[in-house]
């Protein structure tokens, strides 16, 4: 039986999906389908470190070791093997200053023979290994992206440096895998009853001989307002007064982003983040190669809008900028409304009223 391998993309239930693997990995072995957890680690980061780092750090990590542990406690097995790792394709998504530009040689050297290794030792399970990869519209995805960077650091991503880097990262795995692989849509109108693990376990069923249960997703990344992302970038301006880790570990920030969302909800306040015209036409246009690559095998990216707002050309300095106020558009009076109701809580807390 075949290994699957599900390497994302970021962004697209990755970790809804996960959850809902582990936490009912009992009731899918019943059905054939192994979802393994080495140290209980149900994203299974080891299956990216080393790719993302090198073979020396995926020593250094442990990674390396559980992948040989993997490959022996599933060598020969009759049974599906489901892997899920979004950070497999992480270095594919380009940023400046990142030092990975993946057209160059160099790079497609590097990455390619650490995903050998990967591919080597899952072959000792099967081999038959698929590559199945979920991937959204690109504006939709830098949304999504820079909501997750401000929870937890203060890095941007310039408009006039992204790229998805699906194609780049979809024919790399052909190229080291062999066979196509399987890319499929993320989106609510296109998944089988709008649920990423529904749509997965109908993927399984589907290719392979076994009868997965019906186990729906958990919904475990809370989005934010225009509004809540420019308060949490504003902070973030001020010396000291939240770490620069990256970590979303850090008790300072997560408190933060969780409470204005938690505000939100219950005075019903924020609006949905938009882009200027002029940033969402320069990220599509950056990404063209991604979607005529798309175009060509016959997958359709549906643009949900308004993700942008209706304005006259956006400067080109503006798309080299990591300025909140020149990317997104947002309320301020909406702003100040959630800035002051976060202000009253902590006047209320330090008082104890």
């Amino acid at each position: 039986m075949p290994v699957v391998l599900h390497v994302g993309y970021p962004k697209t239930g990755t970790s809804s999906l996960q959850v809902a693997l582990a936490q009912n990995r009992k009731t899918l072995e019943k059905a054939g389908i192994h979802y393994p957890l080495l140290d209980n680690d149900f994203k299974q980061r080891y299956l990216g470190q080393f790719l993302l780092h090198g073979t020396a750090a995926g020593e250094a990590s442990g990674s390396i070791e559980k992948l040989r542990h993997l490959s022996e406690e599933f060598a020969g097995t009759e049974e599906t093997v489901v892997l899920s790792a979004e950070e497999l394709v992480h270095s594919f998504i380009f940023r400046e200053g990142s030092g990975l530009i993946g057209s160059s040689p160099a790079f497609k050297e590097g990455i390619e023979d650490r995903m050998a290794y990967l591919r080597d030792k899952l072959t000792l399970i099967s081999n038959d290994i698929r590559i199945l990869m979920y991937v959204r519209e690109p504006v939709g995805l830098y949304i999504s992206l820079m909501q997750e960077k401000l929870k937890r650091s203060p890095e941007f991503i310039a408009p006039d440096t992204y790229e998805c880097g699906y194609r780049l990262a979809a024919e790399a795995f052909e190229r080291v895998f062999g066979g196509q692989v399987n890319i499929r849509p993320f989106d609510r109108s296109m998944l089988t009853d709008g649920d990423i693990t529904t749509d997965f376990l109908t993927y399984l069923s589907s290719s392979f001989d076994c009868t997965p249960p019906l186990i729906q997703s958990t919904n475990v990344n809370d989005s934010l307002s225009a509004e809540a992302m420019y308060l949490l970038w504003e902070l973030r301006q001020m010396p000291g007064i939240l770490e620069d880790s990256s970590s979303y570990q850090f008790n300072e920030s997560e408190l933060l982003w969780r409470t204005l969302n938690s505000i939100e909800k219950k005075v019903s306040l924020g609006s949905r983040p938009q882009l200027r015209q002029g940033i969402a036409e320069k990220i599509l246009e950056n990404n063209r190669p991604d979607l005529d690559f798309f175009y060509e095998r016959g997958i359709v990216l549906p643009f949900n809008g308004p993700q942008y707002h209706e304005e006259v050309g956006t400067a080109s300095d503006l798309l080299r900028s990591t300025d909140f106020n020149d990317i997104f558009l947002y309320d301020p009076y909406e702003a100040q409304r959630l800035r002051n109701i976060l202000i009253l809580m902590l006047i209320r807390s330090a008082t104890g009223n």
